[in-house]
């Protein structure tokens, strides 16, 4: 299912919004320039691939 979300960003901080409700928020690395997720924001079938990934 596809929604719809906003996202703010500032200085130190991520936060992903779904309707007006804050519904994720990361900290920001300090650039380093590399991806970052916390795996309970992912997707169950996300989370496979990367632990099969790195088997």
């Amino acid at each position: 299912m596809k929604k719809t979300l906003w996202v703010r960003t500032i200085a130190r901080t991520v936060e992903i919004f779904h309707e007006g409700q804050r519904v994720a928020s990361h900290v920001r690395t300090a650039g380093n320039r590399k991806h970052t997720a916390v795996a309970t924001h992912m997707s169950a079938s996300h989370r496979r691939y990367l632990q099969n990934r790195n088997v």
